[in-house]
Formats: structure tokens, sequence, C-alpha cells
């Protein structure tokens, strides 16, 4: 064991916690709640950021399936436009405002 000290600062200084935890059954007793605590702290956290990427996933793949549909209706309302629908016929038919046609240049 002294020669482990010797080669690794950390070792001496555990051999001292357990030396010091080893004395005292409630010094022992606090000790292992608290390292209970804070496993049970971190594996919490972990089951969090799991579900907080899940959600993450979940929330963007519906984003992609929003934006593809609204560009689906922005090529419907150019070729809409193309054919000589009105601007009021495209509103309805499509679902998009006005504000999203003049982004879009569909209309001027």
């Amino acid at each position: 064991m002294q020669e482990l000290q010797s080669q690794n600062p950390m070792i001496l200084g555990a051999l001292g916690e357990l030396e010091f935890l080893s004395q005292d059954a409630k010094t022992r007793q606090i000790y292992e709640e608290r390292l209970k605590a804070d496993l049970d702290y971190n594996s919490g956290m972990v089951d969090a950021f799991r579900r907080g990427e899940e959600k993450g996933i979940l929330m963007g793949k519906q984003e992609g399936i929003l934006e593809g549909e609204f560009r689906k209706s922005i090529n419907t309302a150019r070729i809409m436009r193309e054919k000589g629908f009105s601007q009021e016929e495209i509103l309805e038919i499509t679902g998009l405002t006005k504000e999203d046609l003049l982004k879009n240049g569909i209309l001027i």
C-alpha cells in the first residue's frame, strides 16, 4: 500500500477517507446516505436528459413534417397562380396566408 501511495497521491487521500469512515458507524451511515443521494440525483439527471433528448427528436420530426406540408402548399399555390386562380381561391384552398404568398414570391 505504501508503494501505491507514493505513486499516486489520490490513493493516499482515498485511504485517509476510508480510515476516517471506518472508525465511526454514524459517520459511515451519513456518508453512505450522501453517496446514495448523489447516485440517485445523477441517475435522475441522466433519465431527464434522455427524456428531453427524445422529446427534442420528436419535436424536430414534427417540425420537419409541418415544413414539408408548408412547402407542398406553397408549390400548390404556385401552380394555382399559374393556372389563373384568384388570390382568394388560393388562400382558401391552400390554407396559406397572404404573407406566406408574398414571402414566397407567389404574389407581388
